[in-house]
């Protein structure tokens, strides 16, 4: 038996977990079929995967897809014989977090989509796979090159484009907002269309591009990229981001931390959040009218800061 955290000897993996109406054998074959009728006798797991591959393309983003489907035969394993996860210890901690979000993914459609009520220890399998309650290594973050520095030589880059290429404006437009490569792209696209709030040298910008749980309501750019926006007549393309990677080594990734980084100098967390598209409408819809006016009132004094955190790259890379 294993020793869980308290000393006391824990239940080992496999039958013991279980599923609607039926044990999880380790196989995920259930002895039962559900009351409502929703699980065939025997149904296995991967006689739902190319359903949930179908469901993945419709809720998560495109990288997102790529990192699920990449881990997903780890996963697939992990889920049917818990134990399995010892094995995946030594692979370094960027897969195995990865491995984990696509068990968490793999769960959500089984309860979601598939209506099962599975019980599963994901709390052990995080704790086997090491991804939590490590120390900080601080020295690492002391050693590894700066993130800013890192999107400064991607602005580098940048500037050698066209002055008038979509491709450099959608460079500008990462490094400038944070945004996610849809939400950079719907900017550019229909930037003329959106509602806007000048506030000294700064543009706020209504976005409102809602997905989820990843939501984009405003955005600042600087006054010299605002008119580089309005000016702009080309389109993106939803594959576009893939030959700014490869081609021209523009990774929006990095530029989204980036900003994170430059803005944490004068904002606070939620000020970034807001920023950044992390925020959740359920949140927002738990505000009274009264906090919600003041919160958007706020949006001048948050552009006053963001200003004061990006001036010295507004003069270097905006002409």
């Amino acid at each position: 038996m294993r020793p869980c955290r308290h000393g006391t000897p824990a239940r080992p993996f496999g039958p013991h977990l279980r599923g609607v109406d039926g044990v999880f054998d380790g196989t995920f074959r259930y002895s039962k079929v559900s009351s409502r009728g929703l699980l065939k006798l025997d149904g296995t797991l991967e006689g739902t995967l190319p359903e949930f591959r179908e469901w993945c393309v419709k809720y998560y983003a495109r990288v997102t897809c790529r990192q699920v489907f990449s881990t997903l035969n780890e996963a697939v394993e992990i889920v049917k014989d818990p134990s399995s996860a010892l094995k995946y210890k030594g692979l370094p901690k960027s897969r195995r977090r990865k491995i984990m979000f696509t068990i968490y993914a793999l769960l959500k459609f089984l309860r979601k989509i598939k209506k099962t009520n599975i019980q599963y220890p994901t709390a052990t399998i995080r704790q086997i796979l090491g991804i939590e309650n490590e120390p900080p290594k601080l020295l690492e973050y002391v050693e590894e090159e700066p993130i800013i520095k890192q999107a400064e030589e991607i602005m580098a880059k940048t500037t050698k484009l066209n002055e008038k290429s979509a491709y450099r404006l959608a460079g500008e437009t990462g490094f400038f907002t944070g945004l996610r490569w849809p939400e950079i792209r719907y900017l550019i696209n229909n930037y003329r269309d959106l509602k806007k709030l000048q506030h000294m040298e700064a543009t706020i910008v209504e976005i409102n591009y809602l997905r989820r749980s990843k939501n984009a309501y405003v955005t600042i750019v600087p006054e010299k990229l605002h008119v580089k926006l309005l000016e702009n007549t080309k389109q993106l393309g939803v594959n576009a981001d893939r030959e700014l990677r490869d081609t021209y080594g523009i990774k929006f990734s990095i530029l989204r931390k980036a900003h994170l980084a430059i803005c944490s100098t004068t904002m606070n967390e939620l000020e970034i959040d807001l920023l950044q598209g992390r925020i959740k409408p359920k949140l927002l819809g738990l505000l009274s009218e009264i906090t919600r006016k003041h919160y958007v009132k706020h949006l001048r004094k948050i552009a006053e800061k963001y200003l004061q955190a990006y001036q010295p790259y507004i003069n270097k890379y905006l002409r």
